[in-house]
């Protein structure tokens, strides 16, 4: 009977604490500080920079290539 009792109090901690790690991760406010995500949120900032660099420079070299086609040179 002890160790009934005893097995049924671990059980219900494990039980606790499950239910506090799945709230943990519902939780929008510690998704959004966590280290992992800010460090993926920042790559992902940084990658559409530079998308956004690459984009402005083939702009730059559609304009050029319009203004002085290489046919002319």
């Amino acid at each position: 009977m002890y160790l009934f009792c005893k097995v049924a109090v671990v059980l219900v901690d494990l039980t606790h604490d499950i239910i506090f790690a799945q709230n943990e991760l519902k939780d929008d406010k510690h998704i959004y500080s966590s280290r992992l995500y800010s460090l993926v949120d920042d790559q992902l900032q940084h990658w559409n920079d530079e998308v956004e660099r690459y984009k402005t420079l083939t702009d730059s070299l559609q304009v050029i290539y319009l203004v002085f086609p290489l046919s002319s040179i």
